[in-house]
């Protein structure tokens, strides 16, 4: 086919297709896609000790007008298990006990207590360096129980018998049920003393 005998029309339409033709090719070309895939890494570890199981102090029931001293009937219990040994890292454990409300008239109470320093036992694992400490006071302060230093892998055991933990009440305490919310902290250096 000739081209002098095409219209100009066509001609222009030719030349427009044929442009686009090759500028798709040259675009389809260099838009290569390009892929890397790289590794990304999550290490979980597990925490160095943890608390496990508290078992809390129990008292009978005391009714008085009268002060009154007395003991648990059942004793305080912390298991930790110690998931990576440590060496010179000091943890501490800290004890705390608020003060005692009747949730039926909102009074409270606020006895003075003494805890005396337990027992340290390894369940499995070796004993580092414990120090027990005798807790007392009024509620609401935090008190060291216990320190620890240079632990292998292993479960443990802290003791208090019920003999050993006593709670005195003030005088004419209006009769109810009252609690109390015990809290043991695990506390790491450098904020153990």
């Amino acid at each position: 086919m000739d081209l002098r005998t095409r219209s100009p029309a066509y001609l222009l339409y030719s030349l427009i297709i044929g442009c686009l033709v090759v500028f798709l090719g040259c675009f389809l070309q260099s838009v290569k896609a390009q892929v890397v895939s790289t590794p990304i890494q999550i290490q979980i570890t597990p925490t160095p000790i943890l608390l496990e199981d508290i078992r809390t102090p129990d008292f009978s029931t005391q009714y008085s007008q009268n002060p009154q001293h007395f003991q648990a009937k059942r004793p305080l219990r912390v298991r930790l298990k110690v998931n990576t040994a440590f060496k010179q890292q000091r943890w501490q454990l800290q004890f705390k006990l608020s003060a005692f409300k009747n949730q039926t008239n909102g009074k409270t109470i606020q006895p003075k207590y003494q805890i005396d320093a337990g027992q340290f036992k390894a369940l499995s694992g070796d004993i580092g360096d414990t120090q027990a400490f005798m807790m007392t006071g009024t509620l609401q302060n935090e008190v060291s129980m216990l320190q620890l230093t240079n632990l292998s892998t292993g479960e443990y055991e802290y003791n208090i018998p019920a003999r050993q933990i006593q709670m005195s009440l003030p005088a004419a305490v209006q009769a109810g049920d009252y609690t109390a919310t015990q809290t043991v902290s695990l506390i790491s250096s450098p904020n153990v003393p």
